[in-house]
């Protein structure tokens, strides 16, 4: 049973890292199917042609500690041994950056920390069955489905289409699911500052 995956909003538990040239990595050159270039938001989930555009260097504006994965604007961070579990999983389809970070105050960081492009982009939502209702998002611009202010609703994910996935983003929703054995992993090196929903899969 997959679930979701954000950053968790309570108090003083989101770790942050603020990226030194942020303007380079906010929008990137993609391609998207089809050929037709264009500007468009990392958070999409396509390849990134040239990972070198990227902006690689982070200051902590908080610990470190207890934390594998952690939040650069609307992407994900996540340590070696986040990265070995998903390049384990799904080797070779997703794109990661080595970060080179400044610790918060005086902190010893034990690990490495990779920029995360996710890039299995999915429509995997089972509509029919799931209790999330599609609408418009993002001021009016864009149609699809939102867990967010909806307590007890819930998202059903169809098996054939996230069978075999580790980490992928939802195209109806922008959401990021992962896998119950990733879930684990990142659970079991430090999640302090992330929230799981979990989803039903038929």
């Amino acid at each position: 049973m997959p679930s979701t995956m954000k950053m968790s909003h309570g108090h003083g538990r989101v770790v942050v890292g603020q990226l030194v040239d942020d303007a380079k990595s906010w929008q990137v050159w993609q391609v998207y199917p089809g050929g037709e270039p264009r500007r468009v938001d990392f958070r999409d989930g396509w390849r990134i042609p040239d990972p070198s555009e990227l902006c690689t260097e982070v200051r902590m504006l908080n610990s470190l500690r207890s934390v594998c994965v952690f939040s650069c604007r609307i992407r994900f961070a996540v340590s070696q041994q986040v990265k070995d579990a998903i390049e384990s999983a799904e080797p070779g389809v997703h794109q990661f950056a080595l970060l080179k970070v400044t610790p918060h105050k005086d902190q010893v960081i034990g690990t490495n920390y990779f920029m995360l492009n996710v890039c299995n982009r999915l429509r995997a939502i089972d509509g029919d069955r799931s209790s999330v209702p599609f609408s418009l998002h993002d001021g009016g611009t864009r149609k699809g489905y939102s867990l967010s202010g909806l307590p007890g609703t819930q998202f059903v994910v169809r098996h054939e289409a996230v069978s075999g996935k580790a980490v992928w983003m939802d195209e109806e929703s922008l959401e990021h699911f992962v896998s119950d054995e990733l879930r684990d992993v990142i659970t079991s090196h430090g999640a302090r500052n992330l929230e799981f929903v979990r989803v039903a899969e038929n």
